[in-house]
């Protein structure tokens, strides 16, 4: 009868003992980023991506229109997004660790700064892996991280635990006493070339939404030249 006593308290021991590792891993940032790195790709195939093309179209809702999309991404810090819509307008955003352009002309601070922002989003999820990351909330769906940038900027995301793939970013920054916040929301989710990408992407500036992208192809590691980058 003692031993088993003895067995029924071990087990019960194990129980909790494994809710608890459980309950831990919910909450420890350093397993959700693994997760979520995991879900990509993995960190080899994702360290491998040097260079993203996006090809697509982006439909305004504020011009209630609908135009081409392209987009060049260079790790770490280069990034080109091209905009052309029927009759006008058309828009060129470029931004490098030198410098940010908008249609050839030096970009505003605060332009400048959004700007970084959307070259931060587009370093998910390996950025995770490149800053403290602290969980913000969760619950039994979605887990909400949080990471500082900058003095003046951060980046939040939140991930759907399911799967492990990020459903939503949001860059936030500071200037001149306001508060600005830029979403986009992720779906049609595939690989390419083995890294997971989202294909669609509904943006919100200031809590209002400014349209869709949805991208008709992503191309890695394509060649670049020293003129992409050149307002």
């Amino acid at each position: 009868m003692s031993r088993i006593i003895i067995q029924i308290l071990l087990i019960g021991i194990t129980i909790v003992f494994q809710a608890q590792v459980k309950a831990e891993d919910k909450t420890n940032p350093t397993q959700i980023v693994k997760n979520i790195v995991q879900a990509y790709g993995g960190r080899t195939a994702l360290e491998g991506v040097k260079v993203v093309k996006h090809t697509g179209t982006i439909q305004s809702y504020r011009l209630k229109k609908t135009g081409s999309l392209k987009r060049l991404f260079v790790l770490p810090g280069k990034l080109r997004v091209e905009m052309k819509y029927p009759d006008g307008p058309h828009e060129q955003r470029i931004t490098t660790p030198q410098g940010a352009w908008r249609d050839g002309r030096p970009a505003t601070a605060p332009m400048h700064m959004a700007m970084e922002l959307q070259t931060a989003r587009f370093r998910l999820p390996l950025l995770l892996t490149q800053h403290p990351v602290t969980v913000l909330s969760e619950d039994k769906n979605t887990v909400h991280l949080g990471l500082k940038l900058t003095d003046v900027s951060s980046l939040e995301v939140f991930v759907e635990r399911k799967s492990w793939r990020i459903n939503r970013s949001v860059g936030l920054m500071t200037m001149g006493g306001m508060n600005m916040a830029f979403t986009a929301d992720y779906s049609d989710f595939r690989k390419v070339d083995g890294v997971l990408f989202a294909h669609s992407e509904e943006l919100t500036a200031m809590g209002t939404k400014t349209g869709v992208a949805v991208l008709d192809r992503i191309e890695v590691n394509t060649k670049t030249r020293t003129e992409d980058f050149k307002p």
